[in-house]
């Protein structure tokens, strides 16, 4: 992917955290890494319609050896020790030294992603997740982009992560600035049921008023759990093979047109509130994506 491209997000190496990538056997090429393994796999299960693209744990071709080596030094078992040296001694990770280590690991990322894959063997049988437990499996390099990659697939691959992306980034805000603003009501509510209960055995009012707020509470993050599940359903929904600006344009028009799509999520979910958390989410949303439309309604 193009680093100049909106869609385009660096991903580079970290020893703190592994990274993930989607790769397509066709031409057995990664479209992108990322490491949020489960947004990575949010990405696969909603392009699946269309292609198949498997999920790859980068990192872990490099460090899976220092990691069990660490664990064998200091269990300091010795048949234990010279069974692993000898079973990784035939392993094709064994020979990711430094130098694999600096021209791969530490250099793929998603402007050169499409020149690395797995072993030819393995990249022809792979699972949806790719497992590794085959001594031949490993991260290699190829010497130029194959003449099969699909650049209109990768391009869909990183429009589907920003928008997915962005939902998932929208809600983590959205329910922790809800839940910091009830997580104290609800803790008072609930104090103030014990305390009526203890001091005023015989009047169940005031505990039943209580437990209505506390459910009002739960309805507000109730409702913003089903908005986010209908944002999902939606780009679901939309049919991958038509252009990236008629997918953003259809997208649009579902989740900020009319209010078709609060009355679906009403139907589902009859307690749902209109809340301005829901106003705000909804907003946030469409205008990320109204700026991408910018960029690719150029006609």
């Amino acid at each position: 992917m193009d680093s100049q491209h909106p869609l385009y997000y660096q991903c580079t190496y970290n020893p703190n955290w592994d990274r993930y990538g989607l790769l397509r056997s066709k031409d057995n090429s990664f479209y992108i890494i990322d490491n949020n393994m489960n947004l990575l796999k949010d990405v696969q299960l909603m392009i699946m319609k269309y292609e198949v693209l498997h999920l790859v744990n980068v990192d872990h071709y490099f460090n899976f050896l220092s990691k069990t080596g660490e664990t064998v030094k200091r269990l300091n078992i010795q048949e234990l020790t010279e069974h692993h040296n000898n079973h990784v001694s035939n392993a094709a990770i064994f020979h990711n030294d430094s130098d694999r280590i600096e021209k791969i690991q530490k250099n793929i990322n998603n402007d050169n992603c499409h020149l690395f894959g797995i072993t030819k063997s393995s990249s022809w049988s792979l699972f949806l997740d790719v497992n590794h437990f085959r001594l031949e499996d490993n991260i290699i390099e190829h010497n130029k982009k194959d003449v099969m990659f699909d650049n209109d697939v990768q391009e869909k691959v990183f429009l589907l992560r920003k928008i997915l992306y962005t939902i998932q980034g929208t809600f983590e805000y959205i329910n922790q600035f809800v839940s910091l603003q009830e997580d104290i009501s609800v803790a008072g509510l609930k104090r103030y049921k014990t305390f009526f209960s203890m001091c005023y055995p015989e009047d169940t009012v005031f505990s039943k008023l209580a437990d209505a707020d506390i459910e009002a509470c739960n309805t507000r993050l109730e409702s913003i759990k089903h908005l986010q599940a209908h944002f999902y359903r939606s780009l679901n929904s939309i049919n991958l093979n038509n252009s990236i600006l008629k997918i953003i344009q259809e997208y649009l028009s579902i989740i900020g047109g009319d209010q078709t799509f609060i009355v679906e999520i009403e139907k589902l979910f009859p307690a749902f509130e209109r809340t301005y958390d829901i106003h705000r989410a909804q907003t946030i949303i469409v205008s990320e994506l109204n700026k991408l439309l910018t960029y690719y309604n150029y006609d």
